[in-house]
């Protein structure tokens, strides 16, 4: 099973970022943290690694709508988009909502997040609007037009998942079941 929807764009890898930047700005998302996993990897380690970039959006009325429904899924938060090169080519990720959602167990969740996959462009299906979006008007970004908060609010709590997301969720799991 696929955990992520990923396109390739035919572009430089920073304009691809600063593009993908735009669009999700286009959106409402502000970019609260941009984590440049090649140059960490090269300080920290002295390790060469292929051009990799972690944005971490927020769109704050969604964010807050979620926060009132649970608390915890700030554990979810922010929502990571990654622009990376793999063997040559330019890539824009996301994470797929029925696979992040799945680890939460809740039934409810799951169904609207299955909901939520028939509006990404990222689908197969629709797998060229993305590149149309990066490349021509930057109209939207993966998640356009959801059609309700509802949806948008499972948009909060999915994209975040990647990078830490799973490991700040097991950390705490293995702390509440020490604490007993």
């Amino acid at each position: 099973m696929e955990y992520s929807y990923t396109k390739r764009v035919d572009l430089p890898f920073n304009e691809a970022v600063e593009r993908t930047k735009a669009a999700l700005a286009q959106e409402g998302f502000g970019i609260l943290t941009e984590i440049d996993v090649t140059a960490t990897l090269k300080q920290k380690m002295g390790v060469d690694y292929d051009d990799y970039v972690i944005l971490g959006a927020c769109n704050p009325p969604l964010a807050y709508k979620a926060l009132q429904a649970n608390r915890a899924v700030g554990l979810f938060m922010p929502c990571n988009v990654i622009v990376y090169k793999d063997n040559g080519k330019i890539l824009v990720s996301a994470m797929r909502p029925t696979v992040a959602l799945g680890v939460v167990g809740d039934t409810t969740l799951l169904e609207i997040a299955q909901a939520a996959e028939e509006f990404l462009p990222l689908r197969s299906q629709r797998g060229t609007e993305l590149h149309h979006v990066l490349l021509e008007t930057l109209p939207g970004f993966i998640w356009i037009n959801f059609g309700s908060v509802l949806l948008g609010a499972v948009y909060v709590f999915v994209f975040a998942w990647l990078f830490g997301s799973y490991m700040v969720w097991m950390h705490n799991s293995s702390l509440v079941k020490s604490e007993k």
